[in-house]
């Protein structure tokens, strides 16, 4: 389970209906006008955004049919006229698709990579235009369906979309300039390779954009194990041929260590696994957030997350090599990290479940119990001890499939005043909405809502869509909630405001 993504969002379609206007249940509500959208294709493939000025324009989502991989777009969310939706599909040789900025666009542009080009596709038509030719170490004539990729970046922070590839000696940047051309540059980083008998695994390596010195341009880092390989930003947006290690000092295994692990069946060693890179405190470095992990009996053993704070060292990235904080949940677990209340500090959601025989009785039951923790960053890398917020939460199991996940969770301002609402499911056809407040993170108090709702609630996604300033929601499905249920989705508009607050005769929930 995760908090911010808990929900994944799915779009495309069809034809736009509007709907009543929806009411809740409490005073003070926040109200949603709801539009049904559908579409003749499956709406639970791979959803994204092409954005205009960091807010989405125009929603995409994948779909299959006879082999071939079908976009489905869904343009101008702030319009509350019927909008026919397009689909096409994207050629046969394309391995991935993704979006990105190109020169001279006003919102961002369909991508798509094949072995051996850069294309552009032109979301009313499907046409194909190429952008650039691409080095990479797949089969001209590979014929798997294409899937989302990160192969799309702006690399450099210059607001402009740039392509990473690799081959079996080097990655590849191609550097989009401000006049649309690309500019190629090798970087010397070998990608991870996994050698089994006369069979030879080849990983896209993982990378980030961050700051690794001070300077404040973006450098180019990719994880190698237990440490970064740096390559630093020079003036011109192109990046140093020389790279810099950086270690983690936390043990974060590499994929042969992992590889060799499971093949041993060594159940002794402990797992420990990069989960963040990102800026916790909000001094511009990143700070690291790695997660360990050791077997131990039937239902699992212990887990911690341990944080070590970027710091400046002779304007050179490093980490301590102990952690500054180490978080210790009990049972099945997951972290994530939010800014709640806009002060420029990530506070952490920590959900647990504790895995037991009492537990295995409730999943015959069809549902699990788990718990989940907020706890602010009140000063510069201190979270508070004890919660700042705790609920306890039910998590739906499909007893025929062994899937789970009706829950979700979303974390959004749904009425504009600055401060995040908290969204949970609570049953397979009720949500209900905390507001935020200041002190006490959310209200008492709840918002309940009806609506049928999909069995797996990553299906379920929070965005501002028609650019208002307020999050709304979006709702799709997939075939197991139903053929034709998984060919539409439902879109709900926040009316509420912190200056305008609906009222209703209704009583207000405790």
């Amino acid at each position: 389970m995760t908090l911010n993504k808990f929900a994944v969002l799915m779009c495309c379609a069809s034809s736009l209906m509007v709907c009543s206007h929806l009411s809740a249940k409490t005073q003070t509500e926040i109200e949603f006008e709801r539009y049904q959208l559908t579409s003749e294709y499956d709406l639970s493939g791979k959803l994204f955004y092409l954005h205009q000025t960091k807010q989405p324009q125009h929603v995409l989502i994948s779909s299959t049919k006879e082999e071939r991989t079908i976009i489905n777009v869904f343009s101008n969310l702030e319009s509350t006229k019927t909008n026919q939706a397009t689909s096409f599909a994207l050629p046969s040789n394309s391995l991935f698709f993704s979006s990105g900025q190109l020169a001279n666009h006003s919102s961002e542009s369909l991508l798509v990579m094949t072995a051996t080009e850069l294309l552009s596709v032109d979301i009313q038509s499907g046409k194909t235009q190429l952008l650039t030719e691409i080095d990479s170490f797949y089969a001209p004539h590979n014929s798997a369906l294409a899937s989302f990729g990160e192969f799309a970046q702006d690399v450099n922070g210059d607001g402009l979309v740039d392509v990473l590839t690799a081959n079996f000696e080097q990655v590849n940047i191609y550097l989009q300039q401000a006049d649309g051309q690309f500019k190629q540059q090798k970087i010397a980083f070998i990608p991870e390779q996994n050698i089994k008998q006369r069979s030879i695994t080849v990983s896209e390596p993982e990378s980030f954009s961050i700051d690794v010195n001070g300077d404040e341009r973006l450098d180019l880092a990719f994880v190698q194990g237990d440490q970064l390989i740096l390559f630093t930003q020079l003036a011109q947006g192109d990046f140093s041929p020389e790279s810099i290690t950086v270690p983690f000092h936390a043990g974060v295994l590499s994929q042969q260590e992992y590889q060799r692990i499971r093949r041993d069946d060594d159940d002794m060693s402990a797992l420990t696994s990069l989960e963040h890179l990102i800026d916790l405190d909000g001094d511009k470095l990143v700070d690291l957030v790695t997660k360990k992990s050791e077997k131990g009996g039937m239902f699992g053993g212990d887990t911690q997350y341990q944080i070590r704070f970027g710091q400046l060292n002779k304007q050179q990235l490093m980490f301590a090599q102990q952690p500054e904080i180490t978080l210790k949940p009990k049972g099945q677990s997951q972290l994530e990290f939010n800014d709640l209340n806009n002060d420029g500090l990530l506070d952490y959601a920590m959900f647990s479940m504790e895995l037991g025989v009492g537990s295995v009785m409730s999943l015959v039951s069809g549902s699990l119990d788990a718990d989940m923790f907020i706890h602010r960053m009140h000063t510069k890398r201190q979270f508070s001890e004890k919660p700042d917020y705790d609920t306890e939460i039910e998590v739906l199991v499909n007893t025929d499939t062994g899937r789970g996940g009706r829950t979700a969770f979303e974390l959004a301002d749904f009425d504009g005043d600055g401060l995040k609402d908290l969204f949970i499911q609570t049953d397979d056809d009720e949500f209900r909405i905390h507001k935020g407040e200041a002190e006490r993170l959310f209200a008492k108090k709840k918002s309940k809502y009806t609506v049928a709702l999909p069995k797996n609630g990553s299906l379920i996604e929070t965005q501002d869509f028609n650019q208002d300033g307020k999050a709304d929601i979006l709702i799709r499905f997939e075939k197991q909630d139903g053929k034709q249920q998984a060919k539409s989705m439902a879109l709900w508009l926040s009316k509420s405001s912190e200056r305008n607050e609906v009222q209703s005769s209704a009583q207000s929930a405790e």
